[in-house]
């Protein structure tokens, strides 16, 4: 299991619903091609805004691929981002995540992501 700095982008998104796709899919496809940079693109119903959830030490420039592809960035947050393996998925995980949840309600209250990496 591995715990990395991580953020969460929010990003005012394209108006116009074809560059909204188009932005999209550029996020999408540094996601699939690039390990380690992108975690996870969410969207809003009815809504033109996106989080974008990042690797903080990626060495990608992807606040600069975001503006130019998606929109403006209007907000980020500091994040963990624990990596779970399959061989790790034991009573440790979820003495792990019960440590990382008491830390994120007795600390500074950094949003914290699971990736549950090979788990199928």
């Amino acid at each position: 299991m591995e715990h990395e700095k991580g953020i969460k982008y929010i990003v005012d998104g394209h108006k116009d619903l074809n560059d909204f796709a188009l932005g999209i899919l550029a996020l999408t496809n540094i996601k699939s091609q690039y390990e380690n940079v992108i975690v996870d693109i969410k969207t809003f119903y009815d809504s033109n805004q996106v989080y974008v959830t990042c690797y903080a030490n990626s060495g990608y420039n992807i606040e600069s691929y975001i503006e130019a592809h998606m929109g403006s960035i209007v907000g980020k947050d500091e994040v963990i981002i624990t990596s779970v393996w399959n061989e790790d998925f034991k009573n440790s995980v979820d003495e792990e995540l019960t440590r990382l949840e008491d830390d994120y309600f007795e600390n500074d209250g950094k949003e914290f992501i699971v990736l549950y990496q090979n788990f199928l």
